[in-house]
């Protein structure tokens, strides 16, 4: 079970600088206006505390006088919130989870629109807009945190897991003596392309066999597809050859013959 300690030095009936006690709680009075989102947001982030519960009539008397306590009463945001059927004070909680076991609602309060509520000038309870700028006042326990007499050991035992192979049992990966699949791949790739590469050779070299001009017949100059290339036959073509001169050709018309003709078949 843990109990508390008393450190040296405290004294059960003192607050930090600022607060003001009340029965096992301190109050701070927070003197900026603030809506009520950013009073709670003072109160938890910059004091560690909530917005105020109230459990009894002394206790709203002394929130009350503290919303006074400049010599003008001021409506001041409390810790009650509301999130549907807000008509019904029953379905209105306390900020910090405390039981709800006090009720100081102002006639015809609290309001179906409204969220939110405050310690009006009265001292009563109403309910209000959330966006609504007034002081607010915070609320925490003067009970020391500091507890003993809990001790917890946590032992981790980490296990270690050893398998043991028969090597002998397990089959070897097949070879690939030093070639991969993408080599193979590019080894196909070239003996296709070296093929295809010969194919195009033997099909040129027979269609430049068909066209060459040399294989001519001497005596007339026909092509001979199927004759070898004879050069004493084809300088004895050449030489039979007879090319008109220019002089002799005088109008265009000869001119052009004389060109046509001038040219090997």
């Amino acid at each position: 079970m843990a109990s508390f300690r008393v450190t040296p030095g405290f004294r059960a009936d003192a607050c930090d600088s600022g607060w003001k006690l009340h029965g096992n709680h301190c109050y701070y009075l927070v003197t900026p206006f603030l809506y009520r989102g950013g009073a709670q947001q003072q109160c938890q982030y910059q004091h560690a505390a909530h917005l105020t519960s109230i459990h009894s009539e002394e206790e709203q008397d002394f929130i009350f006088a503290m919303l006074g306590a400049d010599g003008t009463q001021h409506d001041g945001w409390i810790g009650l919130e509301c999130r549907v059927g807000c008509d019904n004070a029953a379905n209105w909680f306390w900020e910090d989870g405390s039981p709800m076991n006090l009720s100081a609602w102002k006639k015809n309060e609290p309001r179906e629109s409204q969220v939110c509520a405050m310690l009006d000038m009265t001292g009563q309870w109403k309910s209000t807009e959330c966006r609504n700028a007034k002081v607010s006042v915070c609320k925490k326990s003067n009970l020391p945190t500091t507890t003993t007499g809990i001790s917890t050991t946590k032992t981790t035992t980490t296990s270690t897991a050893t398998t043991t192979v028969d090597v002998s049992s397990v089959s070897p990966l097949p070879a690939t003596h030093g070639i991969s699949s993408t080599g193979v791949y590019i080894a196909i790739a070239s003996v296709g392309l070296i093929f295809l590469g010969l194919i195009t050779v033997i099909a040129c070299g027979k269609s430049k066999t068909r066209s060459n001009p040399n294989l001519l017949d001497p005596e007339t100059g026909d092509h001979e597809p199927d004759r070898p290339f004879d050069a004493a036959n084809y300088v004895a073509y050449v030489g039979k050859r007879t090319i008109p001169k220019p002089e002799d050709m005088p109008s265009f018309k000869k001119f052009y013959r004389w060109i046509s003709e001038s040219k090997l078949r």
